[in-house]
Parts: C-alpha cells; structure tokens; sequence
C-alpha cells in the first residue's frame, strides 16, 4: 500500500465525530489568530476529514477547503452535514494543480507542506492566492531529529526548524508574524513512545478515533493534560511548529 492508498483508506475509515483531543488543542493555540469581526474567506488547505474546516466555520468564516484525497473530501463532507454547518466550495485537487476564482483573506495549511517536495514553490502560491496583507497560517512537523516511522507513513520529506521555516517564508515574500514550537512533553510522548511504535507495528496509518463513552472520557483526559504542554512552548522541544505570516 502506497502512501496515498494509506491515507484514502484512512480518511475512508475514519469516524467523523470521534474525539480528536490533541486537535483541539491546536485549536486553542490557532484561535487567538483566528477570531475576527467581520466575516472572511478562509482556504483551508489538506483538510483532511473537516476537523478545522468546520472550527472555521463555526467562527463565522466563509470556507473553501481542499484535498488530494477524493475520501478526505468525503469525510468533509460528512462532518459538514452531520453538524448542519452551511454549504462549503471543496476542491479535490493537487496543490499545484488548483487554479482559486478568488484570492483569499487568509490560507491555513495545517500538517501538509512537509509533504511537498517543493515546498518553497508551494509558499509562493499561497502568497499569489492571498489578498494584501493576507494571513497563511502553517503547522509543520519540528526538528529533523524527532524523524520517526510516522513520517516515513505518512510520505513526509522533511521536519522543520523554526530558522528554516523562516527563511523559506521571506524567500516567498511573506513577513513573519510569530513563529514557535508546541507539543512537550505530553504530545510529543504520545506521538513518539505511543502512535508511531504502534503504527509501525500495522505497518499503516489507519488508526481512526472512536466515539464512544470511553474514548470521549480519555479524551477529556488527555486534553487537559495537554494544558502540561503550554508551559514549554517555543522551548524547542515541541513536535510541531506553528507559523504565522502575512502577505508583504
């Protein structure tokens, strides 16, 4: 099974409304980025099964998302209809290959530019779809030493460093707002000592959430640990990156 095979089966198989606690608390940190007065257009880039696009929508934006995978765009559209969220533009197609009828106010790119191998050509796209002083809104794997079973899975080419990140970022004419790092020690244990051994073991990614009584209690449970993790942002252990950057 391919990388992309891996992922279709994935987004296929997964249950829309299963707890995601480690995804709500990236919400936490991106939402002080997110809140606005006024209504705005958003392209939610790799969206996955609509985690984030319907968080977008539920803060008022008007939301366009995209997927290469024709089940990512499926399980969106699930998760929009169960939670009669209003209708939304989806596009599954390839990055390079999508041609936006409008520019947007801001673009978030949750997890996916290390899985281009251009990424720099990428960040200039973003940067030709924002409108002036748009904001692109990224998250990326962290430290190229943390290079685990879970990117080889998951097709990654890289980790990030926060410099790297940076400099790619001005190299696609976009000022950098704030940049940091998130994810020690309860993610980053969860990730390295728990997901990706298990991940290695079925050889796959297919790991879908259940919604049931006792997922949705240990999904209390560790998202409230994962409040540990705030005290060590940008401390440079975390396992992710989050950057904020407007259109110059």
């Amino acid at each position: 099974m391919n990388n992309n095979e891996i992922w279709d089966v994935t987004w296929e198989k997964i249950e829309v409304d299963g707890p995601r606690p480690f995804l709500e608390y990236k919400m936490s940190l991106l939402k002080p980025f997110l809140e606005t007065d006024s209504p705005k257009h958003v392209l939610d880039v790799g969206c996955g099964d609509g985690f984030f696009t319907l968080k977008l929508l539920n803060l008022g934006y008007k939301v366009d998302a995209t997927d290469v995978s024709p089940e990512a765009i499926k399980a969106t559209e699930r998760r929009i209809k169960r939670n009669n969220a209003p209708n939304i533009n989806l596009y599954n197609e390839n990055l390079l290959e999508l041609n936006p009828p409008h520019k947007y106010d801001v673009i978030i790119c949750l997890e996916v530019l290390e899985h281009i191998e251009d990424d720099l050509r990428v960040l200039k796209l973003f940067n030709s779809w924002l409108k002036k002083e748009g904001l692109l809104i990224l998250s990326v794997p962290h430290r190229q030493d943390m290079w685990n079973y879970t990117d080889e899975i998951g097709g990654h080419y890289r980790r990030y460093s926060k410099e790297d990140l940076k400099n790619k970022l001005e190299s696609a004419e976009f000022k950098v707002e704030d940049v940091f790092d998130y994810g020690f020690p309860i993610i980053r244990f969860f990730a390295n000592r728990l997901c990706a051994p298990a991940e290695k073991m079925q050889k796959s990614k297919i790991n879908p959430p259940k919604n049931n009584f006792l997922s949705r209690t240990a999904s209390t449970i560790i998202q409230n640990a994962c409040k540990i993790d705030t005290l060590f942002i940008n401390k440079d252990h975390g396992i992710d990156i989050i950057a904020v950057s407007k259109k110059i």
